[in-house]
């Protein structure tokens, strides 16, 4: 991949992270087509020496949930020292552009083209330069979607990214993953996530006049994945026939006794 530089039309802010201890910072970072991604960078305010960088991308938002994983999942890392880069990937929330759900890779021989891996790689690239006391050595993270993302920045990955940990990424759709179950569609979760990711820039959860709701009636999350014993074991991976316990769903439909949903309404 040709080293096409991502340059920063604006920064958008400075200031006191919502975290003690950090200095918030928010860019909107241009890739090689011009389209500006939003990105929030936390930086210790104590910081001594130069410092790696942590990189993580997301279809989700990074406005709310980025400074609280800092104190969060993330407190570990936080507390060794790291300068903290979140992003809001392509047509997703403040950044431009489409979103495209699972992005194809774009072809070898397609220099101009763009994907989730050269917005990745102008990011870093643009991080690296930019950055005022980083130490020019960038790693990435994410669970999910975010880990599919950091697969995708290791299909030609940008020399200053020296260490990756993609977690539980969507890797085969047919198999094995949330939109099948060993292959069988699961209509209702992947009608859910559709409507959430792609009905507008933002997590979509907005019932308008006219939406339909699809109900899925299940004790626990666990028949989706794996065997349920209906009941407590030590251990899930080392049960016995003996503790496997019948579990019956019902749903009561008639004109005395109707089943509903009931929902609150929230004013704008």
């Amino acid at each position: 991949m040709g080293l096409l530089g991502a340059v920063v039309l604006g920064l958008v802010g400075i200031a006191r992270a919502d975290i003690p201890g950090y200095e918030k910072s928010e860019f909107m970072v241009s890739m090689r087509d011009g389209v500006r991604l939003h990105t929030l960078v936390y930086r210790p305010v104590k910081q001594e020496g130069s410092l790696p960088i942590m990189l993580m991308r997301t279809p989700y938002g990074i406005a709310g949930g980025a400074p609280r994983s800092l104190d969060d999942y993330l407190k570990d890392l936080a507390d060794e020292g790291y300068i903290f880069a979140f992003q809001d990937i392509r047509g997703r929330y403040k950044s431009e552009g489409v979103f495209v759900m699972i992005r194809p890779p774009r072809g070898t021989a397609e220099a101009k083209a763009i994907d989730e891996g050269t917005d990745a790689f102008d990011t870093i690239d643009w991080l690296v330069k930019n950055l005022k006391g980083n130490s020019g050595r960038v790693g990435m993270l994410g669970i999910s979607y975010p880990g599919w993302l950091t697969v995708m920045a290791l299909l030609e990955p940008h020399p200053a990214l020296k260490a990756a940990s993609p977690q539980a990424p969507p890797a085969d759709m047919f198999l094995g993953d949330d939109f099948h179950n060993n292959g069988t569609f699961r209509l209702s979760y992947g009608f859910e996530y559709a409507a959430m990711i792609e009905t507008s820039k933002e997590n979509s959860h907005c019932f308008k006049n006219g939406h339909k709701i699809m109900v899925q009636i299940q004790s626990t999350w666990f028949p989706l994945i794996d065997r349920n014993p209906q009941t407590y074991v030590p251990n899930i991976f080392k049960t016995e026939a003996r503790d496997f316990r019948p579990a019956t769903q019902c749903v009561f439909r008639s004109p005395g006794h109707s089943s509903y949903i009931e929902m609150s309404i929230i004013g704008k």
